[in-house]
């Protein structure tokens, strides 16, 4: 991007979107996942859990300001093995990895 000049608004948004986290905890998971999100600010997002085949297994948006967010994963949809849980602000991804292991 050298060389480009971005109005206050660009650089603003890109400075917002860097400070983006997500954190899950415990992980590996036996019953319940916290899930948090950090540096939304005024972004709205989308939640979603993967399985290892690509299947849709969980999915919710994120209102601005909202951080944290509890996932059942006694639920009969979630059997043991590795999920995906991502987190999409704008055209950022955030891809975090989840293991559920209930042995």
């Amino acid at each position: 991007m050298r060389g480009e000049q971005l109005g206050a608004g660009a650089d603003l948004t890109f400075e917002k979107l860097s400070n983006l986290d997500l954190r899950l905890a415990p992980n590996p998971a036996t019953n319940v996942v916290l899930i948090t999100v950090d540096g939304l600010d005024e972004k709205e997002g989308i939640l979603t859990v993967i399985d290892a085949t690509g299947r849709l297994i969980w999915q919710q948006s994120v209102a601005a300001q909202q951080s944290t967010f509890l996932l059942n994963v006694l639920d009969q949809t979630f059997a043991d093995g590795m999920y995906f849980v991502t987190l999409k602000v704008a055209d950022k991804l955030i891809t975090k990895r989840l293991i559920v292991s209930r042995l």
